[in-house]
């Protein structure tokens, strides 16, 4: 859908200076919403992708229609689904996306803080830019010849801000992830908290670190076994240990 945006909020993006994403199997593509391999958890109930759970922050009050956005496997079709209960919707979404969205990719972040972590950094200082063919809030429409994105590009934008948090000295501070200040945030009628990703951070290392360590010792013990063996026959040739 193209929203009539004010010229003041909109942005153009060049293609030189930016990363453009768009399909998950394209280059650049695991920054999408869509993009599997970044599950999420919030109060217990595992969730495959952000699409997902943004969608499922559109109708608190039904958590039936929850469920059905949760257990999609497709995040195409999650989306379609939650268009066609548009008229369910919370009575204030319009006003309370962004602040959603900022929740949901934060903590896209917050819990894949390694893997995620790592394709914010590869992008560098470049503008981070969704392709749509329709949507100038969330993302960016190409002129004809691919070159320049024009819209108020709202999800980049709010990468952008992410990745810069994570870049910066404070980045810990991001696995600390508070709920977005708005009434009757719910998943399944409980009410979503505050999400403390610490401790997992430190597990995580901490795992890291012994499949590195037992690598390390592997090597150790490959290297003495041979060293073992070029004993023995040394020792049977020259008679040296």
């Amino acid at each position: 859908m193209k929203y009539i945006i004010k010229d003041t909020d909109l942005r153009v993006y060049k293609l030189s200076e930016s990363c453009i994403f768009k399909k998950n199997n394209e280059r650049h593509g695991q920054l999408s919403n869509m993009a599997s391999g970044f599950p999420i958890k919030v109060n217990n109930v595992s969730i495959k992708t952000t699409e997902a759970l943004y969608q499922a922050c559109r109708f608190p009050h039904r958590p039936d229609i929850q469920a059905k956005l949760i257990n999609e496997i497709s995040p195409m079709h999650v989306k379609m689904l939650s268009n066609s209960h548009k008229i369910d919707s919370r009575p204030d979404w319009e006003d309370v996306r962004i602040k959603v969205m900022k929740w949901c990719v934060n903590l896209k972040l917050a819990q894949n803080i390694l893997s995620f972590g790592e394709v914010l950094n590869s992008t560098g200082s470049k503008y981070l830019v969704e392709n749509s063919s329709k949507d100038n809030f969330w993302g960016a429409i190409p002129d004809s010849n691919n070159e320049h994105y024009t819209g108020q590009n709202a999800l980049g934008r709010l990468l952008m801000d992410l990745r810069q948090k994570f870049q910066g000295s404070q980045w810990l501070d991001l696995l600390y992830v508070e709920p977005p200040e708005i009434s009757n945030f719910l998943l399944y009628n409980d009410e979503i908290k505050i999400i403390d990703e610490r401790l997992n951070y430190i597990k995580s290392l901490v795992k890291y670190w012994k499949i590195e360590h037992k690598i390390i010792l592997k090597h150790f013990d490959e290297a003495d076994n041979k060293f073992y063996n070029l004993g023995l026959k040394i020792n049977g040739q020259k008679g040296l240990f």
